[in-house]
């Protein structure tokens, strides 16, 4: 006969989880109490270790399911940051096109007010110079006057 500790130690539990089996131990099954010390037949030991080694199964196969269900979690989000990192490259690329874009458009920009700038000019200038004609063609209509015309203003 074996006590609590020494089964608790060959099949790897704590001896708390031995005293809940024990608890619920079918009646044609019983145990030896020796003034605190408790005495486990072979049968208990056998009831013991099959309850034991089914929980370890379930307890495994619990394992087995979460460790597939975070592989498959972990390759849905492997997948996702694939797909991230490609449309992140792809708005890089189109942000890069957009700014060279819009650094030609505003090259064009520059050069059509610089164009315009020069046009106003050039009209200004030849504004100027009509003035300048108007008013030495005014001066020679008033020269080839005559004395008379001169004298009456006219």
């Amino acid at each position: 006969m074996k006590t609590v500790k020494e089964i608790a130690e060959e099949l790897g539990v704590t001896k708390q989880t031995i005293h809940n089996h024990l608890k619920n131990l079918p009646s044609n099954l019983t145990v030896n109490r020796d003034s605190r010390v408790i005495r486990i037949d072979t049968d208990v030991e056998a009831y013991l270790k099959k309850i034991v080694s089914k929980n370890d199964v379930n307890l495994s196969s619990n394992n087995d399911k979460l460790i597939d269900m975070y592989k498959e979690q972990i390759a849905s989000q492997k997948e996702t940051i694939s797909d991230l990192k490609k449309d992140n490259e792809y708005l890089r690329e189109q942000m890069k096109s957009y700014t060279q874009s819009i650094a030609k458009t505003q090259e064009l920009l520059d050069q059509q007010q610089k164009l315009a700038l020069l046009s106003q000019q050039k009209l200004e200038q030849v504004e100027t110079e009509k003035r300048v004609l108007i008013e030495r063609t005014e001066e020679n209509k008033e020269e080839k006057k005559g004395f008379w015309a001169n004298f009456f203003n006219k």
